[in-house]
């Protein structure tokens, strides 16, 4: 079940694809919190929410930038049509049911 209380407040959601897929989540909010809202199931761990943990690797590339960056999801705030190229392991673990009904193709976590 979403926990809405978790989220900081917004007003609109923004658009953003989750390699290739296309998703409408809430804006003011950092990436790791917009992929909770995308898929309920994702729990409040392994995430330690402060970037320690590191688990929650992403590359992504801004709207109108050609320029990749690299970031964890859990710092990174989310922008309209912000395109995330890569993700972690971990998180595919999570957002990959929802990718693969939305008709990404996923590859399987590496175990590194």
């Amino acid at each position: 079940m979403l926990d809405y209380d978790a989220f900081q407040p917004y007003s609109r959601l923004v658009e953003i694809t989750v390699l290739g897929v296309l998703f409408m989540v809430p804006e003011n909010n950092v990436l790791l919190r917009c992929f909770q809202y995308i898929a309920a199931d994702i729990p409040y761990g392994p995430w330690c929410w402060n970037g320690d943990c590191e688990s929650d690797r992403i590359s992504y590339r801004l709207a109108e930038d050609p320029q990749v960056h690299a970031g964890l999801s859990c710092q990174v705030l989310v922008s309209e049509r912000m395109q995330i190229l890569e993700i972690s392991p971990d998180l595919t673990r999570f957002l990959a049911p929802i990718l693969a009904r939305e008709g990404a193709t996923i590859a399987a976590p590496s175990r590194s």
